[in-house]
């Protein structure tokens, strides 16, 4: 009866196990082929289009991210350029997340705890939404899961586990370069936690830092070359106030979790770190240490924050509170993983009702109302999104003089753009004129933030 018992007792957790990694993996592909937005057109056309051998070459902005881009690459060659196509990769590395975050919940707790954390990772809004984005940072939360579980062993039995990490958090980095935060983060921690410096784990750390050189050798210099010199307010490059940060945050929070679970999640990781820094204070430093030095390093280099640098806290997050779950009893914990799960569930109804920019639907209104005569531009980095992959034929505006030019020549002149907070950042003549001679004619919402795609019209009394 025995062996029957414990088979059963691995068995059930796998079949449920197995049947969560399905549905991520469902809800990761429901609508891959949706529009894209600014940066994935931009990765799209400047990197993925090109060879897998010229790809790992080429760098003229952030949105190169080595190891994505050389994958898009080869799915884009053998299926064809498409927005599916280019996602597959992030789509995949989004599923495979979820039986990771089991592997490196059983660590900490039981194996319905772990099955908990497999739940709400594969019903996470944020997370699904980053699965289909093509660019790195479904990659770096995989490499940050299955890093994290890697170390915890590599600190209990050494041995081949230490190299196993140095090449996840390798390829961690060559997706997203920030994960080097997230390597010096576990390297702070486990020194914390043990009070030595162990020599394998320094080999492991800067055996991961050189291969994640070596990936990025090709291009190192023009990255060098491009901080160096670039002006970096004119990529958008965050959030610059900590006003704006906890507002970008706080809608997040809200869009992934409703309000109700929102509020629900806040109280709830608070209860849950504490949990956590009560029963195990080594994972909890592991847990917060990544964090901690990327934050430090934002404020450091004086460089915008965006809250998706800090995608991978997410997972944390969901494994401490299933620690908290399985660490007590009460109905109150079991409300509130309730609500969490019913909230994440019923978001993703907003996640697949609108792209992230609705560039098609915004193109195709204007197309239908556009008459003979009537020339249709785009203004700011929606114009440049247009003009290199949309629309090519249409005119891209980035002053007033150029808007001018235009009315010059046309009776009637339409004008689409969006991210209202670059324009008036970088565009601010061209936004305060659009706002004064034009009438919105429509509005296309994206789950993007600030991705709004407006139409405007010049008005009727303006020549």
């Amino acid at each position: 009866m025995l062996p029957s018992s414990r088979g059963k007792t691995v068995i059930v957790p796998l079949k449920i196990l197995a049947a969560l990694t399905l549905l991520g993996a469902v809800l990761r592909a429901f609508q891959l082929n949706s529009d894209l937005w600014l940066d994935e057109v931009v990765s799209l056309v400047t990197y993925f289009r090109l060879p897998l051998r010229e790809t790992v070459f080429a760098y003229e902005s952030p949105n190169q991210h080595v190891l994505y881009s050389a994958l898009a690459s080869l799915s884009l060659s053998w299926f064809g350029e498409s927005a599916w196509a280019a996602r597959l990769p992030a789509a995949i590395l989004g599923a495979a997340s979820v039986p990771a975050i089991y592997w490196l919940a059983r660590k900490l707790t039981s194996p319905r705890g772990a099955l908990l954390a497999a739940a709400l990772l594969a019903l996470s809004y944020h997370h699904i939404w980053f699965s289909q984005s093509a660019r790195g940072y479904s990659g770096k939360v995989f490499c940050t899961i299955v890093g994290t579980a890697l170390l915890l062993e590599a600190m209990e039995s050494g041995g081949v586990r230490w190299w196993l990490y140095a090449l996840v958090m390798a390829m961690g980095i060559g997706f997203l370069q920030n994960t080097v935060f997230v390597l010096g983060g576990h390297f702070v921690a486990v020194i914390l936690v043990r009070r030595r410096v162990s020599w394998a784990q320094v080999g492991a750390t800067f055996s991961a830092m050189g291969l994640g050189v070596v990936m990025h050798a090709a291009v190192l210099p023009k990255m060098i070359a491009f901080w160096a010199t670039e002006e970096r307010t004119g990529w958008g490059s965050g959030i610059g106030s900590l006003e704006g940060l906890v507002g970008l945050i706080g809608r997040g929070l809200q869009a992934g979790f409703l309000l109700p679970g929102a509020i629900v999640l806040v109280a709830f990781a608070g209860w849950a770190g504490w949990n956590l820094w009560r029963t195990d204070r080594r994972i909890a430093v592991l847990f917060v240490m990544p964090s901690l030095l990327g934050f430090i390093a934002v404020l450091v280099l004086h460089y915008g924050a965006y809250p998706r640098a800090f995608l991978h806290v997410l997972p944390f997050v969901f494994v401490a509170i299933a620690h908290l779950v399985e660490s007590g009893s009460g109905r109150v914990r079991i409300w509130f993983v309730g609500t969490l799960l019913v909230c994440s569930a019923m978001s993703l109804g907003l996640l697949y009702r609108f792209p992230k920019q609705d560039y098609s639907g915004a193109l195709a209104v204007v197309r239908q109302a556009a008459q003979p005569g009537e020339e249709i531009a785009g203004a700011g980095m929606a114009g440049g999104v247009c003009k290199m992959f949309c629309a090519p034929d249409m005119e891209a505006i980035r002053t007033v003089e150029e808007l001018h030019r235009v009315e010059a020549g046309w009776p009637k002149v339409w004008v689409l753009y969006s991210f209202t907070r670059d324009m008036r950042l970088r565009f601010s003549d061209l936004y305060d004129y659009l706002e004064a001679n034009y009438e919105t004619v429509s509005i296309h919402r994206g789950t993007l933030d600030d991705g709004t795609i407006y139409v405007v019209r010049r008005k009727m009394d303006r020549r």
